[in-house]
Protein backbone atom coordinates (compact mmCIF):
# COMPACT_ATOMS: atom_id res chain seq x y z
CA UNK A 1 0.00 0.00 0.00
CA UNK A 2 1.56 3.27 -0.84
CA UNK A 3 -1.10 4.95 1.79
CA UNK A 4 0.86 4.95 5.34
CA UNK A 5 0.07 6.38 8.72
CA UNK A 6 2.86 8.25 9.19
CA UNK A 7 5.65 9.46 6.74
CA UNK A 8 8.06 6.86 7.16
CA UNK A 9 9.94 5.15 9.87
CA UNK A 10 12.96 7.47 11.13
CA UNK A 11 15.57 5.06 10.11
CA UNK A 12 14.96 5.38 6.60
CA UNK A 13 17.37 8.23 5.57
CA UNK A 14 18.59 9.35 1.75
CA UNK A 15 21.16 10.78 -0.13
CA UNK A 16 22.59 14.48 0.01
CA UNK A 17 20.75 16.81 -2.18
CA UNK A 18 24.90 17.48 -3.02
CA UNK A 19 24.81 14.19 -5.07
CA UNK A 20 21.96 15.64 -7.03
CA UNK A 21 23.66 17.13 -10.08
CA UNK A 22 26.17 13.64 -10.06
CA UNK A 23 22.30 11.06 -10.45
CA UNK A 24 20.59 13.80 -12.85
CA UNK A 25 23.77 13.19 -14.93
CA UNK A 26 23.71 9.29 -14.67
CA UNK A 27 20.19 10.05 -15.84
CA UNK A 28 21.08 11.75 -18.72
CA UNK A 29 19.31 15.39 -16.66
CA UNK A 30 19.89 18.47 -16.47
CA UNK A 31 21.10 19.22 -13.73
CA UNK A 32 19.74 22.79 -13.25
CA UNK A 33 15.92 23.28 -11.16
CA UNK A 34 13.27 25.20 -12.93
CA UNK A 35 12.70 28.69 -12.54
CA UNK A 36 10.41 30.13 -9.50
CA UNK A 37 8.00 31.35 -12.33
CA UNK A 38 8.25 27.46 -13.82
CA UNK A 39 7.87 25.65 -10.09
CA UNK A 40 4.82 28.57 -9.31
CA UNK A 41 2.71 27.43 -12.42
CA UNK A 42 3.35 23.66 -11.79
CA UNK A 43 2.39 23.94 -8.88
CA UNK A 44 -0.80 26.46 -9.52
CA UNK A 45 -1.94 23.94 -12.37
CA UNK A 46 -1.42 21.16 -9.75
CA UNK A 47 -3.73 22.62 -7.44
CA UNK A 48 -6.28 23.80 -10.01
CA UNK A 49 -7.39 19.91 -9.72
CA UNK A 50 -6.13 18.05 -7.19
CA UNK A 51 -7.48 16.20 -4.95
CA UNK A 52 -6.07 18.19 -2.14
CA UNK A 53 -4.43 21.08 -3.21
CA UNK A 54 -0.98 21.98 -1.63
CA UNK A 55 -0.28 24.12 0.86
CA UNK A 56 0.46 28.47 -0.27
CA UNK A 57 4.45 28.42 -0.79
CA UNK A 58 6.46 31.51 -0.10
CA UNK A 59 8.97 33.13 -2.60
CA UNK A 60 11.53 31.70 0.08
CA UNK A 61 10.24 28.46 -0.27
CA UNK A 62 10.41 28.34 -3.85
CA UNK A 63 14.15 29.73 -3.78
CA UNK A 64 14.69 26.60 -1.04
CA UNK A 65 13.36 24.33 -3.64
CA UNK A 66 15.51 25.14 -6.59
CA UNK A 67 18.53 25.11 -4.18
CA UNK A 68 17.95 21.34 -3.63
CA UNK A 69 16.12 22.11 0.35
CA UNK A 70 13.15 20.09 1.38
CA UNK A 71 10.73 22.26 1.90
CA UNK A 72 8.19 21.37 4.96
CA UNK A 73 5.22 22.87 5.82
CA UNK A 74 2.44 22.42 8.78
CA UNK A 75 -0.94 23.87 7.63
CA UNK A 76 -2.63 26.17 10.17
CA UNK A 77 -5.91 25.82 9.54
CA UNK A 78 -8.58 28.32 10.15
CA UNK A 79 -10.52 25.62 12.63
CA UNK A 80 -8.21 25.45 15.23
CA UNK A 81 -9.93 22.00 16.54
CA UNK A 82 -9.38 20.77 12.86
CA UNK A 83 -6.53 17.85 12.17
CA UNK A 84 -3.18 19.81 10.67
CA UNK A 85 -1.64 18.48 8.13
CA UNK A 86 2.30 18.31 7.26
CA UNK A 87 3.70 18.72 3.72
CA UNK A 88 7.13 18.04 2.43
CA UNK A 89 8.45 18.65 -1.02
CA UNK A 90 11.84 18.53 -3.09
CA UNK A 91 13.27 19.50 -6.20
CA UNK A 92 14.29 16.26 -8.14
CA UNK A 93 17.01 15.57 -11.02
CA UNK A 94 15.14 12.33 -11.77
CA UNK A 95 12.31 12.73 -13.65
CA UNK A 96 8.96 12.60 -12.56
CA UNK A 97 8.11 8.80 -13.83
CA UNK A 98 11.64 7.64 -11.71
CA UNK A 99 10.04 9.36 -8.72
CA UNK A 100 6.89 8.27 -9.09
CA UNK A 101 7.94 4.73 -9.48
CA UNK A 102 10.18 4.76 -6.86
CA UNK A 103 7.62 5.20 -4.36
CA UNK A 104 4.91 3.39 -5.54
CA UNK A 105 7.09 0.05 -6.32
CA UNK A 106 5.88 -2.69 -4.24
CA UNK A 107 9.43 -4.39 -3.77
CA UNK A 108 9.79 -1.42 -1.85
CA UNK A 109 7.72 -0.86 1.28
CA UNK A 110 7.28 2.20 3.49
CA UNK A 111 7.44 0.28 6.59
CA UNK A 112 8.38 -2.72 7.90
CA UNK A 113 6.25 -1.95 10.90
CA UNK A 114 2.71 -1.93 9.55
CA UNK A 115 1.18 -4.93 8.76
CA UNK A 116 -1.48 -4.89 5.85
CA UNK A 117 -4.21 -6.65 3.49
CA UNK A 118 -5.84 -5.18 0.36
CA UNK A 119 -9.40 -5.33 1.10
CA UNK A 120 -10.75 -4.68 -2.24
CA UNK A 121 -9.34 -3.41 -5.39
CA UNK A 122 -10.86 -2.05 -8.77
CA UNK A 123 -8.63 -1.26 -11.55
CA UNK A 124 -6.57 0.33 -12.59
CA UNK A 125 -5.50 1.86 -9.27
CA UNK A 126 -8.19 2.31 -6.63
CA UNK A 127 -7.75 -0.37 -3.54
CA UNK A 128 -9.05 -0.27 -0.31
CA UNK A 129 -6.58 -0.97 2.25
CA UNK A 130 -6.64 -2.46 6.29
CA UNK A 131 -3.49 -1.33 7.98
CA UNK A 132 -2.32 -1.93 11.37
CA UNK A 133 1.22 -0.80 13.47
CA UNK A 134 2.18 -2.32 16.58
CA UNK A 135 3.28 0.56 18.97
CA UNK A 136 5.80 0.42 21.81
CA UNK A 137 3.76 -0.53 25.35
CA UNK A 138 2.17 1.48 26.91
CA UNK A 139 0.89 2.32 24.39
CA UNK A 140 -2.49 0.49 22.42
CA UNK A 141 -1.85 -0.70 18.65
CA UNK A 142 -3.60 1.62 16.02
CA UNK A 143 -5.41 0.31 12.70
CA UNK A 144 -6.88 2.07 10.27
CA UNK A 145 -8.84 1.39 6.64
CA UNK A 146 -8.14 3.35 3.76
CA UNK A 147 -9.16 4.14 0.20
CA UNK A 148 -6.13 4.87 -2.07
CA UNK A 149 -6.32 6.04 -6.06
CA UNK A 150 -4.45 7.92 -8.44
CA UNK A 151 -5.86 11.24 -9.67
CA UNK A 152 -6.58 10.63 -13.29
CA UNK A 153 -8.63 14.00 -13.44
CA UNK A 154 -5.47 15.70 -12.80
CA UNK A 155 -3.36 13.87 -15.30
CA UNK A 156 -5.70 14.49 -18.06
CA UNK A 157 -6.32 18.16 -16.95
CA UNK A 158 -2.50 18.82 -16.75
CA UNK A 159 -2.01 17.17 -20.02
CA UNK A 160 -0.20 14.17 -18.38
CA UNK A 161 2.09 16.31 -16.18
CA UNK A 162 0.84 16.59 -12.79
CA UNK A 163 0.36 12.92 -10.97
CA UNK A 164 -1.47 12.37 -7.46
CA UNK A 165 -1.59 9.54 -5.21
CA UNK A 166 -4.51 10.49 -2.56
CA UNK A 167 -5.75 8.89 0.28
CA UNK A 168 -8.74 9.14 2.63
CA UNK A 169 -9.88 7.13 5.30
CA UNK A 170 -12.92 4.98 5.57
CA UNK A 171 -13.53 3.53 8.96
CA UNK A 172 -16.94 2.27 7.94
CA UNK A 173 -14.74 -0.68 6.40
CA UNK A 174 -13.59 -1.63 9.55
CA UNK A 175 -16.10 -4.61 10.25
CA UNK A 176 -15.23 -6.16 7.06
CA UNK A 177 -11.67 -6.22 7.58
CA UNK A 178 -12.20 -7.90 10.89
CA UNK A 179 -13.65 -10.39 9.05
CA UNK A 180 -10.25 -10.76 7.44
CA UNK A 181 -8.85 -10.70 10.14
CA UNK A 182 -10.57 -14.24 11.74
CA UNK A 183 -9.93 -15.62 8.46
CA UNK A 184 -6.54 -15.60 9.15
CA UNK A 185 -5.95 -13.25 6.16
CA UNK A 186 -4.09 -10.53 7.61
CA UNK A 187 -0.36 -11.81 8.83
CA UNK A 188 0.79 -10.95 11.87
CA UNK A 189 -2.78 -9.84 13.27
CA UNK A 190 -5.81 -12.08 15.51
CA UNK A 191 -8.86 -11.01 16.43
CA UNK A 192 -7.35 -9.65 19.96
CA UNK A 193 -4.85 -7.76 18.25
CA UNK A 194 -7.74 -5.97 15.69
CA UNK A 195 -10.28 -5.80 19.03
CA UNK A 196 -7.95 -3.86 20.87
CA UNK A 197 -6.20 -1.00 18.27
CA UNK A 198 -7.74 2.02 18.43
CA UNK A 199 -8.77 3.43 15.10
CA UNK A 200 -7.28 6.31 13.79
CA UNK A 201 -10.00 8.90 13.91
CA UNK A 202 -8.17 10.89 10.71
CA UNK A 203 -5.81 9.83 8.00
CA UNK A 204 -5.50 11.30 4.47
CA UNK A 205 -2.82 12.56 2.35
CA UNK A 206 -1.00 12.33 -0.93
CA UNK A 207 2.15 11.08 -2.82
CA UNK A 208 3.07 14.19 -5.53
CA UNK A 209 5.20 14.09 -8.73
CA UNK A 210 4.65 16.68 -10.92
CA UNK A 211 7.33 16.92 -14.12
CA UNK A 212 8.94 20.34 -14.66
CA UNK A 213 9.54 21.93 -18.46
CA UNK A 214 13.64 21.40 -17.66
CA UNK A 215 13.05 17.11 -17.23
CA UNK A 216 13.57 17.66 -13.33
CA UNK A 217 10.48 17.09 -10.87
CA UNK A 218 8.74 18.56 -8.28
CA UNK A 219 7.84 15.38 -5.49
CA UNK A 220 6.18 15.98 -2.34
CA UNK A 221 4.33 14.29 0.26
CA UNK A 222 1.60 15.14 3.22
CA UNK A 223 -0.54 13.52 5.42
CA UNK A 224 -3.10 15.06 8.14
CA UNK A 225 -2.63 12.28 10.65
CA UNK A 226 -4.79 12.00 14.12
CA UNK A 227 -4.07 9.07 15.73
CA UNK A 228 -6.36 9.33 18.47
CA UNK A 229 -6.49 7.34 22.32
CA UNK A 230 -3.70 8.78 24.67
CA UNK A 231 -1.26 9.71 22.22
CA UNK A 232 -1.29 14.17 21.49
CA UNK A 233 -1.99 15.20 18.00
CA UNK A 234 0.60 17.81 18.27
CA UNK A 235 3.23 14.92 19.26
CA UNK A 236 2.14 12.66 16.19
CA UNK A 237 2.64 15.69 14.19
CA UNK A 238 6.15 16.92 15.27
CA UNK A 239 6.83 13.17 14.77
CA UNK A 240 5.48 13.24 10.69
CA UNK A 241 7.25 16.69 10.25
CA UNK A 242 10.52 15.69 11.55
CA UNK A 243 10.38 12.69 9.40
CA UNK A 244 9.59 13.91 6.16
CA UNK A 245 12.94 14.47 4.80
CA UNK A 246 14.58 11.42 5.40
CA UNK A 247 11.74 9.54 3.53
CA UNK A 248 11.49 11.84 0.78
CA UNK A 249 15.42 11.76 0.41
CA UNK A 250 15.13 8.38 0.60
CA UNK A 251 12.87 7.84 -2.12
CA UNK A 252 14.61 10.76 -4.17
CA UNK A 253 17.59 8.63 -4.18
CA UNK A 254 16.08 5.79 -5.16
CA UNK A 255 14.61 7.44 -8.04
CA UNK A 256 17.92 8.26 -9.18
CA UNK A 257 20.07 5.60 -8.16
CA UNK A 258 18.06 2.33 -8.54
CA UNK A 259 14.88 2.66 -10.14
CA UNK A 260 16.73 3.23 -13.96
CA UNK A 261 17.72 -0.47 -13.46
CA UNK A 262 15.16 -1.93 -11.65
CA UNK A 263 12.47 -0.87 -13.06
CA UNK A 264 13.63 -2.39 -16.36
CA UNK A 265 11.19 -4.22 -19.26
CA UNK A 266 11.17 -7.26 -17.22
CA UNK A 267 9.35 -5.54 -14.30
CA UNK A 268 5.63 -5.55 -13.71
CA UNK A 269 4.33 -2.60 -15.00
CA UNK A 270 3.58 0.27 -11.97
CA UNK A 271 0.42 2.37 -13.14
CA UNK A 272 1.10 6.04 -13.51
CA UNK A 273 -1.01 9.07 -12.09
CA UNK A 274 -2.99 8.85 -15.15
CA UNK A 275 -4.19 5.17 -15.01
CA UNK A 276 -1.61 3.74 -17.52
CA UNK A 277 1.34 1.69 -17.58
CA UNK A 278 4.68 3.73 -16.51
CA UNK A 279 7.13 3.02 -19.66
CA UNK A 280 10.33 1.06 -18.64
CA UNK A 281 13.73 2.36 -18.46
CA UNK A 282 16.05 3.10 -20.51
CA UNK A 283 14.21 5.02 -23.18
Amino acid sequence: MRAALTAAPPARRGAPAAISAVGGALLGLPAAAASPAELRAAIGAFDAAAEFPLPALTDKHLQQLIAGEVVRIIDQPADPNAPRRATGLLVSAAPRDAVWVACQDQHFPQSSEVRELRLRFTPPDRAVWYGLVDLPRPFADRHWVVESWNNHALARATSGRAWEHPWKERLEQLPAARDQVLAGKVKGVDVAAFDGAVATPANSGAWVAVALPDGTSLFGYHATTVIGGNVPEALMLRYVHATLEGTLRTIEARAREVIPGHYAAAHAPVIGGDGEGVPAFPR
